[in-house]
């Protein structure tokens, strides 16, 4: 069986930890369906998922030797309506399957695959990293997005085509960005991550990001400390 985190009350919601168990497929006779709330089902080799779920948010299949998409998973994946977050972490994903952007989900992992492109603008997305991937310019991205991580791919070039309206934190980290257009206004952002680029100078900050409270932006070829917004001074 797996680890189910619960108390006495009968009535709690669990958490079912299946790592490392080399499945394929998952018996729903271990556990009550209605009560579990988080799927961890790293390191296995998933290939079919249980389906009705009512209660699962979160659903963990890193290293499940994704390369192809088990077509078998899909109507158990859609079938979890209360599904927040789904992790899909080093999986050699080449390309993320379309009803994926048609899920309710708030949070979308795909931290180290083969991704090159991926339709998720009109997802409900609010977090999404695509970090370790193929990239070679930033997804259009869902007007309510909220946090970004674009780490390890390629962006030269930071541009008002890339929709953040809401972005809170961005992360750009070694994507051999060289330049960031100085009419780009990102009045939500929090926290911004540009270590390890080619940037030689910044936008006017106190407009490009007027609410910014954490900045870094070690190893790059910037000549002049960057002046800071007051809301970081």
């Amino acid at each position: 069986m797996g680890n189910e985190n619960s108390s006495a009350d009968d009535t709690e919601l669990v958490t079912l930890d299946y790592t490392g168990r080399r499945l394929e497929k998952v018996s729903h006779k271990d556990y009550d369906k209605k009560k579990v709330e988080c799927f961890n089902l790293t390191n296995n080799n998933i290939k079919e998922l249980p389906k009705d779920l009512p209660e699962l948010k979160s659903l963990i299949l890193t290293s499940n030797v994704l390369k192809v998409w088990p077509e078998a998973i899909t109507p158990a994946i859609q079938s979890y309506k209360k599904l927040q977050s789904l992790e899909l972490t080093a999986n050699s994903l080449r390309q993320l399957p379309d009803f994926i952007s048609k899920l309710p989900i708030r949070k979308l992992v795909l931290l180290d695959n083969k991704l090159r492109k991926i339709n998720i603008k009109k997802s409900k997305l609010q977090y999404l990293d695509v970090s370790h991937n193929y990239f070679t310019e930033i997804p259009e991205l869902p007007d309510c997005m909220n946090v970004f991580i674009y780490d390890f791919n390629i962006c030269k070039k930071l541009t008002r085509s890339v929709n953040l309206p809401n972005i809170v934190m961005l992360s750009l980290v070694l994507t051999g960005l060289e330049k960031i257009d100085d009419n780009i206004v990102l009045d939500k952002l929090i926290k911004l991550d540009l270590s390890k680029n080619s940037l030689k100078s910044l936008p006017d900050l106190s407009r490009f990001s007027p609410n910014l409270e954490i900045l870094i932006v070690s190893d790059n070829l910037l000549t002049a400390c960057p002046k800071p917004p007051q809301s970081i001074q």
